[in-house]
């Protein structure tokens, strides 16, 4: 079964390879098969507890800062996959709290090319950019996924050594988070 999955992972240029949990208090002593699996893909894993973690019409939070990552495009790939809603966040030390496109004015400029670049590439997805002030990131971040009952966030995995946005947003909520390379 391992092999199977490997290589039809490299066969068909599988971009994201979502695993559920071997529910079995014995997967520990025998080692999880999809542990295993993780370990020798190339490709990013999200590890669930439940078959359906994606429904049809789930939401997704993805945070937009300066730095523009490739974790937009696999949420609004995932998006047209199941016709849900992508929900673009960014957070701000400024006092503003704008649903619409005159948030982006309130934007540091290279988080304002990167929104009006997002912008210009999608189609076909329902999607909203959130733009507010925060007292920290991974608080905005968290309430947002909170407010809008988001089903997953996606984040790119953090250049720091201790404490990214992503691990403060993973041990400090309950939501699914995926972390891109």
């Amino acid at each position: 079964m391992t092999s199977g999955i490997l290589n039809f992972s490299t066969d068909y240029d599988i971009e994201l390879c979502i695993l559920q949990q071997s529910p079995y208090h014995h997967s520990e002593l025998v080692g999880d098969l999809s542990k295993k699996i993780s370990d020798k893909l190339r490709t990013p894993s999200l590890f669930v507890k439940t078959k359906s973690i994606i429904k049809k019409n789930s939401a997704i939070l993805v945070p937009i800062d300066e730095n523009l990552g490739g974790e937009w495009k696999v949420a609004v790939a995932l998006a047209k996959k199941i016709s849900g809603k992508v929900i673009f966040y960014h957070t701000t030390w400024k006092d503003i709290s704008i649903e619409s496109d005159q948030a982006i004015d309130h934007c540091d400029p290279r988080v304002k090319k990167n929104i009006l670049q997002i912008k210009n590439q999608i189609n076909d997805v329902d999607y909203l950019f959130k733009i507010e002030m925060a007292d920290s990131i991974h608080g905005g971040i968290i309430c947002n996924a909170t407010k809008y009952n988001v089903d997953l966030v996606i984040m790119r995995k953090s250049k720091s050594i201790i404490g990214g946005q992503d691990a403060l947003v993973l041990n400090n909520s309950a939501f699914p988070l995926l972390i891109i390379k």
